[in-house]
């Protein structure tokens, strides 16, 4: 069962810290996502052929409609920070700034001004 104890919406998108307690059977959402892994038990992600692991340094990138699934490592829940990021929005961005804007790779490296910054949100 999954809890949201916080969600934040705005222009962008939605802010949302999650709490789980089980692996997730592959699905998909129709926005761009980011999930930092904030801590409690470590998890994997698998779309496609690749699988990230949550850490402290890698967060999971999804583009709109991309399936994905996640597991559950050890025993208890696991919290986590997702930016669930709209199409418009990001379309918006795509229109003024001449670029768009896709996760090439779903494993997304974050340094530790990063991880900090999420523990602020």
């Amino acid at each position: 069962m999954d809890y949201a104890y916080a969600v934040h919406e705005g222009a962008f998108g939605q802010a949302i810290v999650l709490e789980t307690k089980a692996s997730l059977v592959e699905h998909s959402h129709s926005e761009t996502q980011l999930a930092f892994w904030l801590g409690g038990a470590r998890a994997t992600a698998r779309t496609g052929s690749e699988v990230v692991s949550y850490s402290e340094d890698t967060a999971l990138g999804l583009n709109a409609f991309e399936a994905h699934e996640m597991t559950l490592l050890d025993s208890g829940a696991c919290v986590f920070l997702v930016f669930r990021i709209s199409s418009e929005w990001l379309e918006g961005r795509r229109r003024a700034t001449g670029r768009s804007f896709v996760f090439l790779s779903p494993g997304v490296s974050i340094d530790h001004a990063l991880r900090q910054a999420c523990w602020r949100v």
